[in-house]
């Protein structure tokens, strides 16, 4: 049990995390004002074209399934067997971390998402506003915590964790859900809000 606190401990108590948490939001802030200034709106379009222009029939199927990987029924079905392992294993202070991520992304960006009340692409149907992305935001806090939970334990499971996170991302562009800064912003917001949940639990529980 020592062993494996040891473990965890340097895996995730690093006081770097307050540093990124707050580098992360700042980043978010940045992407916010570059849209709501209109800034980033021709570089939106412009990705949001290209991806339009790639479409197949193959890769749409294809992404249907990836962005199923951040949709709230699998995210949810997922965490409860994620959450019950934590628990058997005994590791509680992870189990807090993990539970006390998703619930914070979920009401940040439900909040958010209102507040800014950005139009989605012209010609998707989904009516919930776009700015930030929820899929890349949770994908963030959902497969990134399985990630670093794993890192020393399996380095496969934590670099396949990223790439699905990165698949995620695209998918959204792809599928013409988002636009391109809509996804950063979901990252930068997902990543923050993970690294201070680490930071503050490690440090203070």
């Amino acid at each position: 049990m020592i062993k494996k606190n040891k473990i965890f401990k340097d895996n995730y108590c690093n006081k770097n995390l307050f540093v990124y948490s707050i580098l992360f939001t700042m980043l978010f802030v940045i992407l916010f004002i570059l849209m709501k200034l209109n800034i980033s709106t021709k570089l939106d379009v412009v990705i949001n074209l290209f991806f339009v222009s790639i479409q197949t029939n193959f890769l749409v199927s294809l992404f249907l399934i990836i962005t199923e990987l951040g949709s709230s029924i699998f995210v949810g079905i997922v965490s409860i067997f994620v959450a019950i392992y934590l628990y058997v294993n005994k590791s509680f202070k992870a189990l807090k971390i993990f539970i006390s991520a998703i619930v914070i992304e979920l009401g940040v960006v439900y909040i958010l998402k209102h507040l800014i009340s950005r139009i989605r692409p012209f010609n998707t149907l989904k009516t919930l506003f776009s700015f930030p992305s929820g899929h890349a935001a949770i994908s963030i806090v959902f497969l990134g915590f399985i990630s670093w939970f794993f890192w020393n334990k399996n380095k496969f499971v934590s670099y396949t964790m990223w790439v699905l996170i990165l698949l995620i991302g695209i998918s959204r562009l792809v599928l013409n859900m988002h636009w391109f800064t809509d996804v950063l912003a979901g990252y930068a917001i997902g990543l923050a809000i993970l690294s201070f949940c680490v930071f503050f639990y490690n440090n203070y529980f």
